[in-house]
């Protein structure tokens, strides 16, 4: 197959070039496919998320195929694109460029007229974008008919194996695109992506860390690898590849709204804030920097911030779930749970199988004393999502501790609350103590009074440590808790 690489030299073209960018072209704004082979410039340098050693084939053929920009600013017939996943920008003729929105039209015609693998292989990419993995599938099940020696296109039917949840089929396919070239740094990325949705952090940091072997400026990889480390909570590592990552490109957006996360999760909150900030700072638009500055405001208990923040996320992007249910959070802070649970509405709309939205709604039910509409969103929430602790833990609480007997029942709040505990491993404090007054409520009160001594060791938070101690003094004396607030 010829070489299909467009290496167009633009060194007039730079960074400073952007001043004199028209803003108000009809290309800015739209979203589209580069043609097969195209790469990003500033001046004569390439710009992408691998090394473009390790992304040309021996065939010649770039590995990137088709990917998705934004076109930022136009300056003639120059387009400043945007890769939407790594944040990655810089220069491109507009020749090579098809908008979003023809692309299946024009690649079909291609086929029609010459059915390449490296068409097919585009087109699925299309698809994929679109949301339509299986035909996807279809066209990378061609092009690998049509060259079955070609990496790229078992990688590339692996990650949307991966999407649709069939994790052993993407392995498979991952697994032929190295053995097929054990130099392929994404290859081994994707596997370990794989790896990280079957649960397996171990595999995942070891392919993450040979694509970083293999591509050192590999920044997605840094990224992905990085979260792999907070999943295991070695934050100091994950800290230090998103850091790594920065120091290569430092307008790869992504890694400093995780690695705000990660602070977040060590409660750094002004470290978590400036990071945001600055993810921010580079996309203005770039709505899980502000949901996530919410919650480092709402940790704070800087509720208007948070709230401003959400109302920014939700306003950039009105299908944006979370925001709406990290709002209801806030606003439930507040005593407003009338109107955190519209909030608690409107993510149950936009995503009807988020468990978590009808755990937060029940937890506002109850605050309103409407206990049956509590354990029916406590219930909906651990049909959608067995192994979420939280609703079952919500509903032993109710049944454990509500002031109106009608709804108590020891047996199902120990059941319950047993399960939760199970789920978090028993390491959750809230829930230990949960399950202390599930047996004080069923008359158990030597076992209440282990699982709050329990609960009172293990947590480090102050205030739920003198709660804990007004408990066990009831459990001690052969009283059960009533939570009347």
């Amino acid at each position: 197959m010829k070489n299909l690489m467009m290496w167009s030299v633009f060194a007039q073209l730079t960074m400073a070039g952007l001043a004199n960018a028209q803003t108000k072209d009809p290309w800015v704004g739209r979203r589209v496919f580069t043609r097969f082979g195209t790469v990003l410039k500033v001046g004569n340098k390439v710009v992408d998320d691998e090394g473009r050693t390790a992304s040309i084939t021996a065939s010649g053929k770039d590995r990137k195929s088709s990917r998705t920009y934004r076109v930022q600013h136009v300056n003639g017939k120059w387009l400043w694109l945007q890769d939407e996943m790594s944040g990655i920008s810089g220069w491109v003729q507009a020749k090579h460029v098809i908008p979003y929105e023809q692309a299946i039209d024009f690649y079909t015609n291609r086929i029609r007229a010459n059915p390449e693998s490296h068409l097919y292989n585009s087109r699925g990419l299309v698809w994929h974008e679109k949301g339509e993995a299986d035909i996807a599938i279809a066209d990378y099940n061609e092009a690998i008919r049509l060259e079955p020696n070609e990496a790229l296109y078992f990688n590339n039917r692996g990650i949307a194996w991966k999407d649709k949840n069939e994790c052993e089929k993407a392995l498979a396919d991952f697994n032929e695109a190295i053995r097929l070239d054990r130099t392929y740094a994404r290859a081994f990325k994707n596997r370990g992506d794989t790896w990280r949705v079957m649960k397996n952090d171990e595999k995942a940091i070891a392919d993450y860390s040979e694509a970083i072997r293999l591509d050192p400026q590999y920044v997605n990889a840094y990224n992905s690898r990085a979260l792999a480390w907070k999943d295991e909570k070695e934050y100091e590592k994950a800290i230090a590849d998103y850091t790594t990552a920065i120091r290569i490109d430092p307008g790869y957006v992504h890694a400093y709204n995780n690695r705000g996360n990660v602070w977040l999760d060590k409660k750094e909150h002004e470290k978590a804030i400036a990071d945001y900030t600055t993810a921010i700072r580079i996309d203005q638009g770039y709505v899980h920097a502000y949901n996530n500055r919410g919650n480092a405001w709402k940790d704070k208990k800087e509720h208007e911030k948070a709230i401003a923040d959400y109302n920014t996320a939700i306003r950039l992007d009105p299908k944006y779930a979370y925001a709406c249910n990290n709002r209801a959070l806030v606003l439930s802070s507040k005593n407003e749970y009338g109107k955190a649970i519209m909030d608690c509405n409107e993510a149950i709309r936009l995503g009807p199988e988020h468990a978590w939205a009808f755990k937060n709604r029940g937890d506002f039910w109850r605050n309103k004393k409407e206990y049956d509409k509590a354990l029916s969103d406590y219930n909906e929430a651990t049909r959608l999502d067995p192994k979420f602790a939280e609703p079952y833990n919500g509903r032993a609480w109710l049944w454990a501790t509500c002031p109106d007997e009608r709804f108590r029942d020891g047996k199902k709040a120990v059941e319950s609350a047993t399960t939760a505990c199970e789920l978090s491993e028993w390491k959750d404090t809230n829930i230990l103590g949960t399950l202390a007054a599930a047996y004080a409520e069923s008359a158990n009160f030597d076992k209440a009074v282990e699982w709050q001594e329990k609960a009172h060791r293990l947590s480090t938070d102050t205030e739920n440590k003198k709660e804990f101690e007004e408990r066990l003094k009831l459990y001690k004396d052969k009283k059960p808790y009533r939570d009347t607030r």
